[in-house]
């Protein structure tokens, strides 16, 4: 727990802390970027399983003291980590963009095509009809409930 300097906890920021998240996020990103290679996968999956396993989702349903001492829930530290979080979604935009491989996108132009202009239709078929059976459904139980 994040302790201020008049001894209320979470009453200011602590740059310790911030820095540690830091670290802690490079560390256990590049590692399993490092992993991820060596498998076979795109580096870009290390960061992206590296925030899976340090978030709440999975540290926190193991070791949920780690994860609260490690990302205090105060609102200011939250600010601090929230605005490199958004760096870091723009750098990992332009990694994953740096990645692809563009003779594949081009090479499989005509697919993309094909799929993009049937999948609208599908897309309005499928809502559409589940639109309708909720309507129908919300209709029926009202007609019970007025009788």
């Amino acid at each position: 727990m994040v302790t201020g300097a008049n001894g209320a906890d979470g009453a200011r920021p602590s740059e310790f802390v911030f820095i540690a998240e830091i670290v802690v996020l490079i560390l256990v990103g590049r590692v399993l970027g490092e992993l991820m290679q060596r498998i076979g996968q795109p580096a870009v999956m290390g960061p992206l399983l590296g925030g899976l396993l340090l978030g709440p989702s999975v540290l926190g349903a193991l070791w949920p003291q780690a994860q609260h001492a490690l990302f205090p829930a105060g609102a200011a530290q939250k600010s601090m980590i929230d605005g490199v979080a958004q760096l870091g979604v723009l750098m990992l935009l332009l990694l994953t963009g740096m990645e692809t491989d563009l003779k594949l996108v081009r090479n499989g132009r005509h697919d993309l095509i094909v799929m993009g202009v049937n999948r609208r239709p599908a897309d309005t078929l499928f809502f559409g009809n589940v639109a309708v059976a909720v309507v129908e459904k919300a209709r029926c139980s009202i007609l019970l409930v007025a009788d």
